[in-house]
């Protein structure tokens, strides 16, 4: 399934209340502010929503960048 990356920038920038310019795609989630561990799994409930997928417990914690998590569609 293809994701539109400004859509999943918008998703991530929602939740963490973060202008999605300043997020980026390969920006680990380290260097992004806001996204600590529970705006993570704000963003992952977010995304299976929105894109009806379930990640496994190991891809949701190797997730680092939005880029990645724009990879785990292709995994699931």
């Amino acid at each position: 399934m293809a994701v539109n990356m400004d859509d999943l920038l918008n998703l991530v920038g929602d939740i963490i209340e973060v202008d999605p310019s300043r997020i980026g795609l390969r920006l680990d989630r380290d260097e992004v502010p806001g996204w600590d561990s529970l705006a993570h799994l704000r963003i992952i409930t977010a995304f299976e929503a929105q894109y009806g997928v379930r990640l496994s417990m190991d891809q949701i914690a190797e997730i680092r960048t939005v880029e990645q998590l724009s990879w785990t569609l292709g995994e699931a």
